[in-house]
Parts: structure tokens; sequence; C-alpha cells
């Protein structure tokens, strides 16, 4: 009995070729996540992460490139808007801690006196009862 052949015929790559591609496709298609690369080059997830195409600091270099572009264009939308939402938005995220902390929250204020509905009893529990 003759072993089991697969009809396909395994593809040989040069990792420098596979480089050039995703390069190609993250640029041209602005893609932010590794994991997007192998479908628009039309190959295999497998292939891709068995060549360590997700290793290269090109490709990261290219994804965190289209990453910082899309946000500043986003900041640059969000600071010319007239939206009061989306400029709140936007302080959030570049504001100090402090400012964030102040838009984030409500203001509360409180006396000091805590007021119940009920009777509250309180029990010693250091006599071992």
């Amino acid at each position: 009995m003759r072993p089991y052949r697969s009809k396909f015929k395994a593809m040989a790559y040069k990792t420098e070729e596979l480089e050039a591609k995703a390069l190609e496709v993250i640029t041209k298609n602005k893609l932010v996540f590794i994991h997007e690369i192998a479908s628009f080059m039309g190959i295999s997830k497998q292939t891709f992460y068995t060549y360590e195409l997700d290793k290269l600091d090109s490709i990261k270099a290219a994804v965190d490139l289209n990453k910082e572009t899309i946000k500043a264009g986003l900041r640059k939308k969000w600071y010319d808007s007239e939206n009061a939402t989306v400029q709140i938005a936007l302080y959030k995220l570049i504001g100090t801690d402090e400012e964030s902390d102040r838009i984030n929250s409500q203001k509360m204020k409180h006396d000091g006196e805590i007021k119940t509905g009920g009777t509250i009893i309180f029990k010693n529990f250091s006599d071992g009862d």
C-alpha cells in the first residue's frame, strides 16, 4: 500500500520574498493587526508564523506606523470637531491623570454624617462569642 500523499504540492518560500510581500500588503491596505497580514498575502497563517514573519522588526514597524498614522488622523479630526462629546474624548485621551479623573468621575459631597434607616448592632467578637 502506498503512503498517503496530498494532491497539493508544498510551496517553498523565501523569507525575504514573504517579508517584501507582507510590507506591500500592510502599506497598501493600511493593516494594523499582525494576524490580518497572512490573509491579504494569500498564504496560510501557519506559513506566516512558520517563517516567523510576525517577529520581523520591519513588519512590526510597518504595522506600528499605520497605527500611529491612523491615531494622529483621528486626533486631528476630533480636535477640529464641533462635537462636544468628541472633544471630551480627546481631552480624556491627552489630559493629565488628574484632569482625566475629574472628567470621568462624579463630584460627590460628603459631610461626614452617616444616616441609616434602621438599627445597627455592633457586637464585640473578641470575647470568644
